[in-house]
């Protein structure tokens, strides 16, 4: 029961730093792409992967990992909020900008949960 109690509040923390991550960042590059919701799974991807190399190879319990993941990323990023907006950007038939939003996130959140991984496994 703790653990599901540590899964929500980390969740709803993470919900509030995607909403100041996205203000922030749309507000320095406007509304024309979804540039926040971009970068709010690009960088819970790149945390992500510093979570799993920690705990693979550096001795990061499964229940912080838990609690990390499930809790504080899973309330951070979001695929249906990246879902909705990229069928928005194709409903008004912006085909370029849809399949850029689609295409880029997946690269640059493989990029980064790569370089994340990389990370936890290496630094101490």
């Amino acid at each position: 029961m703790r653990l599901a109690l540590a899964i929500a509040a980390l969740g709803g923390l993470g919900a509030v730093l995607r909403y100041l991550v996205d203000l922030a960042v749309t507000s320095r590059l406007g509304r024309h792409l979804p540039w926040g919701t971009m970068t709010v799974n690009v960088l819970g991807s790149g945390f992500g992967g510093i979570i799993i190399g920690a705990t693979t190879y550096r001795g990061v319990s499964n229940a912080t990992a838990t609690v990390l993941l499930v809790g504080l990323l899973g309330g951070f990023t979001t695929a249906s909020t990246i879902s909705y907006e990229n069928a928005r950007l194709f409903g008004v038939r912006r085909m370029g900008a849809g399949l850029t939003v689609l295409l880029g996130t997946a690269a640059a959140s493989f990029g980064a949960g790569l370089l994340g991984l990389w990370l936890g496994m290496t630094t101490t």
